[in-house]
């Protein structure tokens, strides 16, 4: 069937207001509205945790001296001296706080072998080649 056809069998019932049924809407949002202002607050404080869980990562592909060293890091950084996390990444390198100073100079000099050194620990803990 045309559209026009549908038209003239339907037909157009133009939209007739319901007078009690506009008052309910209207006095159910005004309710609404006056419950939104007047909420009270609560003499319990609560705490809520808004951080999501995160997952537990699995470290079983990598050596206990890679996991090791990789949970050190994070607590590290997790404690309330962060700066912790970062000497113990720096320490395979030889760098730590009574050093530190000679690298914020830029004369601090690292050991190449040590990093080379590291860098193969890392891959043999990962299991690359």
């Amino acid at each position: 069937m045309a559209e026009a056809e549908l038209r003239e069998e339907v037909g157009y019932i133009p939209y007739q207001e319901d007078k009690k049924v506009r008052e309910a809407l209207q006095y159910y949002i005004l309710k609404m509205e006056n419950d939104i202002q007047n909420t009270g607050v609560n003499d319990i404080a609560t705490v809520i945790d808004y951080q999501p869980q995160s997952a537990i990562p699995d470290m079983s592909h990598l050596s206990p001296e890679i996991q090791e060293y990789i949970l050190s890091v994070s607590t590290g950084l997790q404690s309330t001296i962060p700066s912790d996390g970062l000497f113990n990444m720096l320490a395979p390198l030889n760098i730590d706080r009574n050093n530190i100073d000679n690298l914020r100079d830029g004369t601090m000099k690292i050991n190449m072998e040590d990093a080379l050194k590291f860098q193969q620990q890392i891959r043999d803990g990962m299991g690359l080649q």
